[in-house]
């Protein structure tokens, strides 16, 4: 199914599986300080609930953290999927600019999100049923926390996605973006079967073109005891053949969930849980030197932690040029 120019504005026609979910996304970085931080907003009508998280750091203190899996939603919610509690996600151009509110009485924030890539569809329907689209940007944030005023630009990724989000069959799922002052950006999204079958989905934005990222490679150091990634060396390379080398990952911050396919719980994994869920943002140094920002989100079966990845294919990404008029970027 082809993304379409009007998916961005929509709210998609639900399906009756329980897992289905409509979702907006947004990370955001400060490349001058340690301030970094993330909403999340999941809208599940069959379940009649839904998922808000906003959260916003400065290095390792947390200055905000807002999470509720569990906000009442009405199985024909309709068209209102943009708003759950204090968190909003507003489109002000389709594609080329987004913002997020938060507003819970005693903090206030938002995010101006602006397009910078094109967009990156994961065409993974097929196992899915779902639609899934990322893309890069910079962002101004500003508000007030605490008596805190909040306010620098910096750099973000956007996704948003629908339908019935199961992928518990997965051993593990690896997401990775980074982007740099450069406007360099890149996004990784690798799924591994039992059986070792791999997903490669992603791109390269290099030089103001966007590309379907061909391979990725990475060496990983994680947390001992089944913790999350706190280092790596990651090699993206480009269906043109262009290369991006992420010579250091240093961990900034990290949430722990537990999680069984779609259904995630706001605690730290203990034993050895089935699922386990890690998102941790990063400080990534290219093999030039430059620093740049980014996540690693990480969705596994509890044992399933390769210190080495490499991953060819097949690739099933498409790239679309919406909202790149605004963005002044090209895709191939």
């Amino acid at each position: 199914m082809k993304l379409t120019h009007d998916d961005d504005l929509a709210a998609h026609e639900k399906t009756d599986a329980p897992a289905w979910r409509e979702s907006y996304y947004c990370n955001f970085f400060d490349h001058d300080s340690g301030l970094h931080g993330l909403a999340w907003l999941g809208v599940r009508p069959n379940d009649e609930r839904g998922e808000a998280l906003f959260a916003l750091f400065d290095g390792g203190e947390t200055l905000l953290r807002h999470i509720d899996f569990k906000v009442p939603v009405s199985r024909d919610i309709g068209s209102d999927r943009t708003k759950l509690g204090p968190l909003s996600f507003e489109p002000v151009d389709p594609w080329s600019r987004w913002k997020v509110h938060f507003d819970d009485g005693e903090s206030r924030i938002e995010v101006d999100w602006s397009q910078t890539t094109a967009m990156c569809d994961w065409e993974w329907e097929d196992i899915t049923n779902s639609k899934h689209y990322q893309g890069a940007g910079t962002v101004k944030v500003t508000g007030n926390i605490g008596g805190r005023e909040i306010d620098f630009s910096g750099f973000g990724e956007r996704d948003r996605a629908w339908g019935e989000r199961d992928y518990g069959f997965w051993t593990y799922v690896w997401w990775v973006v980074a982007q740099f002052r450069d406007g360099t950006a890149t996004h990784v999204f690798l799924m591994r079967d039992k059986d070792g079958n791999d997903r490669l989905h992603g791109y390269l934005h290099k030089d103001g073109e966007t590309k379907n990222i061909a391979s990725y490679e990475a060496e990983v150091r994680y947390t001992p005891d089944g913790g999350p990634p706190e280092a790596a060396r990651h090699t993206i390379t480009d269906e043109a053949g262009r290369e991006l080398v992420l010579a250091e990952t240093n961990r900034m911050h990290y949430f722990s969930f537990s999680a069984d396919g779609p259904q995630v719980e706001d605690r730290p994994p203990e034993g050895m849980e089935r699922g386990r869920m890690f998102w941790t943002f990063h400080r990534f140094v290219r093999d030039d030197g430059l620093e740049g920002r980014g996540m690693i989100d990480y969705v596994f079966w509890s044992g399933n932690q390769p210190p080495t990845i490499t991953a060819t294919g097949p690739v099933r990404s498409a790239i679309y040029d919406f909202g790149l008029e605004a963005a002044g970027t090209t895709s191939g």
